[in-house]
C-alpha cells in the first residue's frame, strides 16, 4: 500500500501521517534530505522476528535520487499488502512526479488563496491590509504555519537581493513567474528591512520550540506585523 502525501500546508499533512500511523507499533523512516536510494531499498527488503507486516514513513522524498531508481523500488514493493509505504514532502509537487509512483492515495495539502494573498502582500506600508487578512486567516490555519510561511518568504526575499539566486535549488524549481511576483516583492524592501524582519520572526521561531512565548503566537504575530509593516 502507498500513501503519498505532500504540501506547503505542513500542519495539516503532519496531522494526517500521525494519522496514518496511530496505532503502528514499530514505524520505520527515512530521511531523504540524510539518506539514500539504497537506504529505501535496505528497510523494504530487511525481514523482522516479529511481524510480517511493516510500515515505512519516507520523509523528504522528492529529495532523494536519482529519482527513477526511488520510483523502481517502490512500485516493487508497494503492491505488498503487508508493506505500508507512506512518502511525505513539503512542496507542493508535480503531478506527473506523484503519477510515476503508480497506484497510490494522494492527499495533496495545498494552501487556500488567501493564504498566497498574505503571503503576497507582505511588505513595508502593507500593515493595515496584511493584519485584516491575518484576522481571516487564523479562523482556519495555525500561527506557526503562518510564522513558518514568513520565515521562508523573507529567506526567499533575501535570497533575491543577493542577485544569485539562481544557485538555490528552491529557485530552480519555480517557474518564472513565480520569480518574476517574488522580485517585485523584494523591490519593496530594503536589504536592512528583510534583515532586521527576518532575525525577529527567528526570535519567535526559536520560543515557540523552547516555549517561551509570554504571550499566544496569534498575539506575538499581530504584534510584530503592526510593527514591521507600519
Amino acid at each position: 500500500m502507498l500513501y503519498i502525501l505532500s504540501g506547503e500546508d505542513k500542519v495539516s499533512s503532519r496531522n494526517k501521517l500521525i494519522e496514518l500511523i496511530e496505532g503502528v507499533r514499530d514505524t520505520l523512516r527515512i530521511d531523504g534530505k540524510k539518506q539514500s536510494v539504497a537506504d529505501v531499498e535496505n528497510q523494504l527488503s530487511a525481514g523482522s522476528l516479529f511481524s510480517n507486516k511493516k510500515t515505512l514513513v519516507i520523509e523528504y522524498f522528492s529529495k532523494i535520487k536519482p529519482q527513477a531508481e526511488l520510483i523502481k523500488i517502490i512500485k516493487t514493493f508497494a503492491p505488498d499488502q503487508n508493506v505500508k509505504i507512506i512518502m511525505w514532502d513539503e512542496d507542493d509537487l508535480d503531478k506527473k512526479l506523484i503519477e510515476k509512483f503508480g497506484s497510490a492515495k494522494t492527499f495533496p495539502f495545498p494552501f487556500p488563496k488567501l493564504f498566497y494573498l498574505f503571503l503576497d502582500g507582505f511588505s513595508p506600508k502593507s500593515g493595515r491590509a496584511v493584519r485584516e487578512l491575518l484576522d481571516r486567516l487564523l479562523k482556519n490555519a495555525s500561527a506557526e504555519q503562518l510564522v513558518y510561511s514568513l520565515i521562508k518568504r523573507l529567506r526567499q526575499l533575501m535570497i533575491l537581493k543577493t542577485g544569485k539566486y539562481q544557485e538555490f535549488e528552491e529557485f530552480k524549481k519555480m517557474a518564472d513567474w513565480q520569480i518574476g511576483k517574488l522580485t517585485k516583492q523584494a523591490v519593496l524592501w530594503t536589504e536592512g528591512e528583510l534583515r532586521e524582519a527576518f532575525l525577529k520572526f527567528a526570535v519567535i521561531d526559536e520560543k515557540i520550540k523552547t516555549g517561551g512565548l509570554s504571550l499566544p503566537l496569534a498575539k506575538h504575530l499581530d504584534i510584530l506585523l503592526l510593527s514591521e509593516l507600519n
